[in-house]
C-alpha cells in the first residue's frame, strides 16, 4: 500500500515484477515527481482506480475477491487505529496528519463505544 505517494511510488516500481500492476485507490491532489522509465523495463502499469463508477456488478465481485483472498490468507489487512462512532471526526484529521508520524494502517470505526476487537 502507498501511504505517501511522493516517497512510496518510486521505490515500489523498482521491486514490482514483470507486467506488474499498481493500482491507486485515493490520493490528495497535489503534484508527485515520477520518472516514467522507471515502468519501462518490466513494462509496468500505474491505473488509477475510483470505486464510485463502478456497477452494483462489479462491486460485488470486488468484494468476493477481497475476502476469497482474505480467507486464504494472500490479504492482511492492518489496523492502524480504532475509533469509536463518537470519535469518527478525529478519523478525518489521522487521514490528512496522522498523530503518529506517519499512517502504519487503515483507520477502522467501531459502530458501537466498546465494540468488539478486530
Amino acid at each position: 500500500m502507498l501511504l505517501l505517494r511522493s516517497v512510496n511510488l518510486p521505490p515500489a516500481l523498482g521491486v514490482m515484477g514483470r507486467h506488474g500492476r499498481l493500482c491507486i485507490v485515493g490520493s490528495k491532489a497535489e503534484p508527485v515527481g515520477l520518472n516514467p522509465r522507471l515502468t519501462m523495463p518490466n513494462e509496468l502499469d500505474i491505473r488509477g482506480v475510483f470505486l464510485s463508477v463502478c456497477s452494483p456488478e462489479e462491486i460485488n465481485a470486488i468484494h468476493a475477491d477481497l475476502y476469497q483472498m482474505m480467507e486464504q490468507g494472500q490479504l492482511s489487512p492492518v489496523v492502524g487505529m480504532e475509533l469509536s462512532l463518537e470519535e469518527a471526526p478525529k478519523s478525518h484529521v489521522e487521514v490528512m496528519a496522522p498523530s503518529a508520524g506517519g499512517a502504519v494502517g487503515n483507520i477502522v470505526v467501531l459502530p458501537a463505544s466498546g465494540g468488539s476487537k478486530l
